[in-house]
């Protein structure tokens, strides 16, 4: 499944065994940070157009994928399995 949001932002797959996959396709930078359901931070990166984030090592379960521009932010449910 790949989702379009209102920031461009190219974000997949929501249930993941390796990595997700996320492509900005305008100029803007953004930050991805994945919190635990516990709200524990257990990545945090920078990006300018794309990222492959590897989430082989992460506990399988819930996540949620926060993004933010400066202007926008938005998060996102992932399932690593």
């Amino acid at each position: 499944m790949i989702r379009r949001w209102i920031i461009l932002l190219l974000f997949f797959p929501l249930l993941s065994l390796a990595q997700i996959n996320v492509v900005n396709p305008e100029s803007d930078k953004f930050e991805l940070t994945i919190f635990d359901l516990s709200g524990r931070v257990v990545a945090r990166s920078r990006v300018e157009k794309s990222i492959a984030m590897d989430v082989s090592s992460f506990v399988k379960g819930t996540y949620l994928v926060w993004f933010n521009n400066g202007k926008k932010s938005f998060s996102e449910k992932i399932i690593v399995q």
